[in-house]
This record gives structure tokens, C-alpha cells and sequence, in this order.
């Protein structure tokens, strides 16, 4: 009887060793399947710029008059767009194996409106109204201009996703850049979405955690991650009846 029991509880042992294994094993391929799925997520809008310059390029070269200075214009958001994706492409792979920050002095609201400039088509389609205050006179950053670039990116595209299903003309996006004398430079973006769920709330910054039925849930938790790297924080703000806003700061460095 002794004899059965500790061969039971070996087997049972073996058994539950093997499930663990293999929860593991799938674990791991779930984060590369959604780490894969976020990095795409990233590089989609440039993609998608690329793509819309490119049919604007060949209606100029088309006409009875080609217009040679609106091609080289439409080539040149190309080149710059396609630089910007295989930009994220290397800096997400470096993050991931703890390549470090490349840092470099950058104007906020240059980077800004790149971003902004590239997302105009996204915007109109999906009908959202875009606020932007930038307090005036702000000194620049000593940081990683494309991991800030990929922060500032999945925050406005989810921020977007969050208000597919309101009404026309209810979808406002609004985004805000301070400095405060404690924090640096301080990031708003809020939406006019349905909001986070109060018990989802602590979950949102989990990797493979996400709000969104086809969830990509890498992006909250690089974003953080890089701020973090920077020296600050990225956190959602407690909002009022609807919406949601996230706010991070990137300190001020010599």
C-alpha cells in the first residue's frame, strides 16, 4: 500500500513536471507571437505612408505633365517613412537584447509632428479630431528619438482604436507637452473612448495583457519599459466619466 502510494505521488510529480514544461514552452511562443504581432503593430503606419506616397508619385508621373517637384516630394516622405520603420525595426530588436539607449539631443516638437504628419491619413479616416498644445519654448531632449518616437506612436494608435465605436463627432484626441520643473517634459494623450474598466486597470501595463479582442499586448508594456529606461514613468491618469488618458515624463539630462 506504501509501495502504491509513493509510486502514485512519483507519477503525479513526473506528470504535473511535464505540464509545467510545456506551459512554458507555449508561454514562450505566446510572447514571441504577440512580441511579432506588436512590432508589425509598430511599423504598420509608416508602412501605410509608404504605400499612400508611393500612389501619389506614380498619379503625378501619370499626367499628360508630369509634375517632377510634387514626385520628388511624395519620394522623399518614401525615403523618410521607410527610414523611420526600419528605424524601429532595429531599435525594438536592440531594447530587447539590452542594446542601451542611443542617445541624442532632439526638438519635441519635431518628432511630434512627424508622427502627426504621418498618422494624417489615419486620422481622417477614422474621423477623430486631434488637439494639440505645446507649451512654447521647450528645451530639447537628451533621449532615443525613435523609442520615443515608438511610445508617442502606440499611444495615439490605440488611443484611436479605443473610440472606434463612437459617434461621428465624438471622437476627440487631445494631446498635450509641458515642462515641469520637477519631471522634465511631461506627455498627455487622452481620448474620448469608452475608458479602462476600473478591474482592468491594474493589468494594462502586463506584458500579453489587452483590452482589445485581437489584443496586442506587448505595446503598453515596451512603452513603459522605454520610458523607464529614460528615467520616468508612464502611468494612466484617473479620468472623469469617459476616456482615457496616459501621461509619461522624460527627465531633463545635461
Amino acid at each position: 500500500m506504501i509501495v502504491e502510494d509513493i509510486s502514485s505521488r512519483k507519477q503525479a510529480e513526473s506528470e504535473l513536471a511535464a505540464t509545467q514544461t510545456e506551459l512554458v514552452r507555449v508561454s514562450r511562443f505566446t510572447a514571441m507571437g504577440e512580441l511579432a504581432a506588436s512590432i508589425a503593430h509598430e511599423v504598420n503606419q509608416p508602412l501605410s505612408a509608404i504605400a499612400t506616397n508611393s500612389q501619389a508619385a506614380l498619379r503625378w508621373m501619370s499626367r499628360d505633365r508630369p509634375d517632377l517637384n510634387e514626385v520628388a516630394a511624395a519620394l522623399n516622405r518614401v525615403y523618410r517613412d521607410a527610414n523611420l520603420a526600419g528605424d524601429v525595426i532595429a531599435r525594438i530588436r536592440n531594447f530587447l537584447s539590452r542594446g542601451g539607449i542611443k542617445h541624442e539631443r532632439i526638438a519635441v516638437q519635431h518628432i511630434l509632428y512627424d508622427l502627426l504628419r504621418m498618422l494624417h491619413n489615419l486620422f481622417q479616416e477614422s474621423g477623430v479630431q486631434v488637439t494639440v498644445l505645446v507649451s512654447p519654448a521647450l528645451p530639447n531632449l537628451n533621449a532615443d528619438k525613435v523609442q520615443l518616437q515608438q511610445v508617442l506612436l502606440n499611444l495615439l494608435i490605440n488611443a484611436v482604436e479605443a473610440m472606434r465605436e463612437q459617434a461621428p463627432g465624438q471622437r476627440l484626441l487631445s494631446i498635450t507637452v509641458t515642462e515641469q520643473a520637477t519631471q522634465g517634459i511631461v506627455f498627455t494623450v487622452c481620448d474620448s473612448g469608452p475608458g479602462i474598466a476600473p478591474e482592468m486597470q491594474p493589468k494594462i501595463f502586463d506584458a500579453l495583457f489587452s483590452t482589445k479582442n485581437d489584443g496586442l499586448g506587448m505595446g503598453l508594456a515596451i512603452s513603459r519599459s522605454i520610458v523607464e529606461n529614460h528615467g520616468g514613468w508612464l502611468r494612466l491618469e484617473p479620468g472623469g466619466d469617459t476616456g482615457a488618458c496616459f501621461r509619461f515624463n522624460i527627465p531633463l539630462l545635461p
